[in-house]
């Protein structure tokens, strides 16, 4: 992920992993292919999570303090 502004975005690849996978959970969902939607949701939760790990590293760098869990 990249800061531009106030803004964070994807990495480009991880974008475009993003957009093949939502495409295809999409076409997955049309055809009520429960075992592709399932297969789908959980590429995109690994994704998700990989991206949320890069954008607490960056903001991390810019200061940012991830809150303690109670």
């Amino acid at each position: 992920t990249y800061k531009k502004g106030n803004k964070m975005y994807l990495t480009e690849e991880l974008q475009k992993k993003l957009d093949s996978v939502t495409k295809s959970l999409k076409k997955a969902n049309k055809e009520s292919d429960t075992k592709k939607i399932h297969h789908y949701v959980k590429l995109l939760n690994e994704l998700w999570e990989a991206a949320s790990v890069e954008m607490l590293k960056n903001a991390s760098k810019e200061g940012y303090n991830k809150p303690d869990k109670d």
